[in-house]
């Protein structure tokens, strides 16, 4: 039996994977990788009593190539009698549509397409290519983009229906396999491209720790994903088993005992809360550690307001001995009060008033005309990060631009003649309690550009 295929098996095994006779979806892009899964669960298949079935998406990246790809599984399942289901999406359009990246675009609609196959089929797994060569690069890529210890356990092994056999074989064990049984598979050009971070670690980083740090380093990453994956199945069991004893939950929000809360350990606090918004959001997309940390400031009462707005329309807000993580703002006084993380750069929504505020960092050097109005550029190097977008409240002063100090920011409206009943919902962007923009009007003066700014901070306030 091959060396190969008797990885496969360790793995199923380990992992309790597959017991025997299941119906399993392979996802194949034709790719060496999946083209390996299935020759492997196929070469199985008769003792283990699988029924196997392919689908492939073609996400309309590639044109000809990608109608290559699909007519090459084509062959393949029919080669080998196995049912394939072949279908096309238009991911570009979905990507415009929805303002997703390619790579977040392409796999919510790949694993739609999985989902609804499988369903239709009554599949009991779906089966995926990822291997441990991939471990390692998802590895490094997270430990670089700053994710905590959830994002470093890496590619899960299994999860729901989701298994991945060639976990813990390797790229080159992959390809040795293909080359001694003469299998052809379809490469994709994308992958050689440095536009990628994930092929840039591939093709670039990861051989350099190799040659000059350690030539273990990838299964030592691979190890460290291992860990941390048995470490967070049981903080989440724990972390389960603790939430409905902490909070009160429903569709809408979730409620957490700040009493209780707060004498949890450090920890136990990050994690619940990353599963209170999971159950609130349906998933952690766009939730950082950055995020969880203000929640946990929030708690403890350290941040000098009582409402953080999270990313995708989440609110969380501190009342007596309570925290509310919800999918509506808070409202006070018959007017919605709104407290954002500002993103920067990125885009800023402000649902409360139907507007939002897009940031960009900029060189002085490539600044035009210095803009007014609904747009203001302010002196990047002069900010303490955060910065937060809010409306006003009782005390707020101001250092208007050209002025010779600060005044009351009811006296600033009043001399600018803005209605009172519209002053509430005028958005401020703040660096602690100091306001550096009344949107629409004016900047402060301590912000302005000099001559001696390198990098500039440009803000617009727009319709949504």
């Amino acid at each position: 039996m091959d060396t190969f295929i008797k990885q496969i098996i360790k793995t199923i095994n380990k992992y309790n994977l597959l017991s025997g006779g299941e119906c399993i979806l392979i996802g194949i892009s034709g790719g060496a990788d999946s083209v390996a899964l299935f020759y492997g669960l196929f070469a199985l298949s008769s003792d283990w009593g699988f029924k196997l079935h392919l689908a492939h998406l073609n996400h309309m990246f590639r044109g000809r190539a990608a109608d290559e790809d699909a007519e090459f599984v084509r062959k393949l399942a029919d080669k080998h009698d196995i049912p394939c289901y072949i279908e096309a999406y238009d991911v570009p359009s979905y990507i415009k549509e929805r303002k997703l990246s390619p790579q977040d675009a392409a796999r919510r609609i790949r694993y739609r397409f999985f989902e609804e196959i499988a369903a239709n089929i009554g599949a009991d797994k779906i089966a995926l290519g990822h291997h441990a060569d991939d471990q390692a690069e998802t590895m490094l890529m997270r430990i670089i983009q700053g994710a905590g210890s959830e994002g470093l356990s890496g590619i899960p092994v299994k999860r729901e229906k989701y298994i991945r056999p060639l976990i813990e074989t390797g790229r080159a064990q992959i390809k040795a396999y293909l080359g001694v049984h003469k299998i052809s598979y379809r490469d994709d050009a994308s992958n050689f491209s440095d536009k990628y971070l994930r092929n840039r670690i591939r093709l670039e980083l990861l051989p350099l720790l190799k040659q000059k740090y350690n030539p273990a380093i990838s299964s030592n990453l691979i190890r460290l994903a291992e860990i941390l994956q048995a470490d967070n199945e049981c903080l989440a069991d724990h972390v389960n088993t603790l939430l409905p004893e902490l909070a009160g939950i429903d569709k809408e929000k979730i409620s957490i005992d700040l009493r209780k809360f707060n004498a949890e350990s450090i920890s136990i606090r990050r994690y619940l809360l990353r599963t209170a918004i999971e159950k609130i959001k349906g998933d952690l997309r766009h939730i950082n550690f950055k995020h969880i940390q203000e929640l946990v400031e929030l708690a403890l009462g350290n941040l000098g307001h009582k409402q953080l707005n999270l990313p995708k329309h989440i609110y969380a807000y501190k009342d007596y001995n309570s925290l509310t993580i919800s999918r509506s703002p808070v409202v006070k006084q018959g007017r919605l009060s709104y407290n954002y993380l500002l993103n920067i750069p990125g885009i800023t929504l402000i649902p409360a008033i139907g507007l939002q505020i897009r940031a960009e960092i900029a060189q002085r050097c490539q600044l035009g005309a210095y803009p007014a109005g609904y747009q203001a550029v302010i002196n990047y190097d002069k900010i303490n990060m955060p910065l937060y977008v809010r409306n006003k409240k009782t005390g707020d002063r101001f250092f208007p631009l050209g002025a010779s100090g600060s005044k009351k920011l009811k006296d600033f409206f009043i001399d600018q003649k803005i209605p009172a009943k519209k002053r509430a919902d005028i958005p401020l962007i703040v660096c602690g309690d100091e306001i550096i923009w009344v949107a629409g009007v004016r900047i402060c003066e301590q912000y302005k550009i000099t001559p001696d700014t390198d990098k500039a901070l440009w803000l617009s306030l727009e319709a949504v």
